[in-house]
């Protein structure tokens, strides 16, 4: 198409408002250019379809543009598919992992999954949860797949006591139940459940711990080289009771310090069972002999009286009052207690004695000890009428030693006579 006014090319299409050359206005106006805007029309109306236009290229235009049509549609089609395609091969399954599994079943099932559940201990999670999933969370699946959760089962504490330790650690691990295992001095089977924490048939939390307490045989533990409150503390764990005995020290070896026990280490023995100990001592070896010397002297003599002074002589330590002292003034000073045999114990005090039983407790330092003595008396010596005629008393005594193991001091409240009621007879 060309310019009325100055024959320039305006090219195929929309007229413009002006020509581009001259600035002529091509607009069909009042007065203007009729045959412009008469070209100008019928080439807008060619272009659009609208108006007369060329009635020839009509069909042609309605039939390109159904086709566009269909073809767009068909595109929007095939990017639908393609876009939730996908989405849904790239989100995979969800993660029910923690969740109470009725909510997991359902919400895998709604997406058009199967679903298969399996219960299993699990002692990190509360019972009824999802614990695992398989396939995992993000993995590819087809609907109508076969979903496998594995769900922590409810866990009831089972009644173990009377059971092996190994069946009862087994059936706490098979419900996912943590556990630890504390041993006691037993009389019954080694290896036996005595007791539970857990009360049987109540649920256990996850963060609950079940603790077993088994029987176990006492074993004479191995106490060499123990000091004593060391050895004392070792035998009780085991159910055991230790027996001390002193013993002077030898060469190299150590003060208060274990150097023998019987039975030996490992023997078996019943709960209370008692083990010989001899602990190293400097003193306590000694009082001790030094002890049952005298009491044996003591209750243990005939004749008595000044005869038990000369016989405790030489057992006195010089830090003794009566060291160096004659056998009356020592039998009269320690024994008597000065001046406790007037009248009528002047008489027995020489009775014919015999001790049928002693036991002496020396203190840990082996300066002091007590005795229990129970003496047998003979009555015959008072003539005739007491022929056959003995009692028996029980005497309490106490006494201090030195470094060295000597008697310092003696004392029994009842002096070396029997006891006796005086009872007055009325003619």
């Amino acid at each position: 198409m060309k310019c009325p006014h100055c024959d320039t090319d305006l090219g195929e299409g929309l007229l413009p408002a002006r020509c581009p050359a001259c600035g002529a206005n091509l607009s069909p106006g009042r007065g203007g250019h009729a045959a412009a805007a008469q070209h100008s029309r019928l080439s807008v109306e060619g272009l659009s379809g609208v108006g007369k236009g060329n009635k020839k290229d009509r069909p042609r235009y309605i039939g390109r543009s159904i086709i566009a049509f269909l073809l767009v549609a068909l595109f929007c089609v095939g990017l639908y598919f393609v876009v939730t395609r996908f989405i849904d091969v790239n989100s995979g399954l969800p993660d029910v992992v923690g969740w109470r599994v009725e909510r997991a079943q359902d919400k895998l099932e709604e997406a058009g999954y199967s679903v298969k559940v399996v219960e299993a201990a699990d002692p990190t999670s509360h019972s009824g949860l999802v614990t695992a999933q398989d396939p995992p969370a993000g993995a590819k699946a087809d609907k109508g797949d076969l979903i496998t959760l594995t769900v922590a089962k409810a866990r009831t504490m089972p009644d173990l006591v009377g059971q092996a330790e190994t069946d009862a650690i087994a059936a706490l691990d098979d419900l996912g139940i943590a556990h630890e295992s504390v041993y006691e001095p037993s009389d019954e089977a080694d290896g036996t459940v005595l007791s539970t924490s857990l009360v049987a048939g109540v649920e256990v939390p996850n963060d609950m711990v079940c603790e077993l307490t088994v029987a176990k045989t006492p074993v004479v533990p191995d106490l060499s080289k123990m000091s004593k409150d060391e050895a004392m503390d070792a035998l009780q764990k085991a159910g055991l009771v230790g027996q001390f005995e002193p013993a002077k020290p030898k060469d190299g070896q150590a003060m208060n310090t274990v150097v023998s026990q019987e039975p030996a280490a490992g023997t078996q023995l019943k709960v209370g069972g008692l083990v010989k100990v001899t602990i190293t001592s400097p003193k306590s070896n000694l009082a001790k002999d030094t002890a049952e010397q005298i009491i044996s002297i003591v209750y243990n003599t005939d004749p008595s009286g000044d005869a038990i002074g000369a016989k405790l002589i030489p057992l006195l330590s010089p830090s003794s009052p009566y060291y160096g002292k004659s056998a009356h003034e020592v039998w009269y000073g320690l024994v008597k207690g000065g001046g406790k045999h007037q009248d009528i114990d002047e008489k027995i005090q020489s009775l014919q004695r015999s001790i049928s039983s002693m036991a002496v407790e020396m203190a840990d330092d082996g300066l002091s000890a007590t005795a229990e003595v129970h003496v047998n008396w003979d009555w015959s010596r008072f003539g005739t009428d007491y022929a056959g005629v003995t009692s028996s008393d029980t005497h309490y005594v106490t006494m201090t030693f030195d470094d060295e193991g000597r008697l310092v001091s003696f004392s029994d409240p009842q002096t070396d006579v029997p006891a006796y009621e005086v009872q007055a007879t009325v003619s």
